[in-house]
């Protein structure tokens, strides 16, 4: 079987066979160089400066972004602003709501781009906004150079759902402002299902959290991997894919190949 959808994607026989390595406990300081390798491998598919640092969690795409949209949006005096054209722009809205955070919503109807000159007009007013990069309702990759612009220009920070982009096409981390964003395994990495993450700046990781959740509380994820720990059991198979599939991209020449064989 071929898979054609966005993920989960087929996978290679070099990363089919890495989950075949021996069960381990992700307590074992063998799970921990591995944690280390995958950190610093998801950094480096964009040559992240040492501001930024990656979090691993067992969960899927969706549980990084809440996780990202409940830690790092706190309950302040400005609204967040959601630029939602797709399911999932809809879907951090609802999860913002669900977190009691304040928000606005830059609508636009599924089949257009994002109403960038309506983000022009309400980013001055808000506390941080919030995309999808490819939004896989209707496979629109959304302009994120343009909307990047604006939050450098306003110096509002952006908070980026780059489920389905991460590792196939171009994330400008610093001239964007990106703040953070949420990724999983099994897109455009070729991992499998079960690892995602969240590529943040250290000073927000650093930061007091804002999540009310246990499980989705990204600093504590942060602050335990930096010392070599994990706060809950990690998918250790799905790590010994990521970690597989994150040396597989490199040696065939990183992401902009990746988005190279799927114009072809």
């Amino acid at each position: 079987m071929k898979l054609l959808n966005p993920g989960p994607v087929t996978l290679t026989e070099r990363v089919r066979a890495a989950l075949q390595q021996p069960d381990l406990c992700h307590r074992e300081p063998e799970f921990f160089q591995m944690q280390r390798r995958i950190r610093e491998g998801l950094t480096a598919v964009y040559d992240c400066s040492d501001e930024y640092a990656s979090v691993l969690m067992t969960g899927s795409g969706t549980a990084a972004v809440e996780a990202m949209v409940g830690s790092l949006v706190g309950p302040g005096e400005k609204p967040a602003l959601v630029v939602a054209n797709g399911v999932y722009g809809e879907r951090m809205a609802a999860m913002l709501h669900r977190h009691g955070r304040r928000y606005d919503v830059v609508h636009s109807a599924w089949t257009e781009p994002m109403d960038l000159a309506a983000v022009s007009e309400r980013i001055g007013q808000s506390a941080c906004v919030l995309a999808v990069h490819h939004e896989t309702t209707t496979g629109r990759l959304n302009d994120l150079a343009s909307l990047g612009e604006l939050c450098r220009r306003f110096q509002v920070p952006l908070l980026l759902d780059a489920v389905s982009s991460f590792g196939g096409e171009e994330i400008r981390f610093e001239e964007w402002n990106l703040q953070a964003c949420a990724a999983t395994a099994n897109k455009c990495l070729h991992g499998v299902p079960g690892i995602s993450f969240v590529v943040a700046r250290r000073d927000a990781l650093e930061a007091p959290g804002h999540s009310p959740a246990l499980y989705l509380d990204l600093q504590n994820y942060y602050a335990l991997q930096e010392k070599d720990g994990s706060p809950f059991t990690q998918a250790v198979q799905a790590c010994y894919g990521l970690d597989e599939a994150l040396v597989e991209l490199r040696d065939q020449g990183g992401w902009r190949v990746r988005r190279d064989l799927y114009r072809q």
